[in-house]
């Protein structure tokens, strides 16, 4: 997925947070609807095109899913 537009962010920090929001709320309107996530990284760039930093699904939920969730780069693991 390309966002043509973008998100004008004041700085990288900002950016992060934007993207790591809209990821979520990607994430809970796909398993509302019983979908499949189309999506597993999300790049930052900046107006040049260059890649600033990017942000997985896992690093999106870290902070929100209990601790037995462990990510593996772009896997999410259960710890019993």
């Amino acid at each position: 997925m390309v966002d043509p537009l973008g998100v004008e962010c004041v700085t990288l920090e900002a950016a992060v947070a934007d993207t790591t929001a809209e990821i979520r709320a990607t994430i809970a309107q796909h398993l509302l609807r019983g979908e499949p996530l189309p999506l597993m990284r999300v790049s930052i760039m900046d107006d040049a095109g260059r890649l600033l930093t990017s942000i997985s699904v896992a690093d999106a939920l870290k902070d929100v899913l209990p601790s037995c969730f462990v990510s593996h780069g772009q896997m999410l693991e259960i710890r019993h």
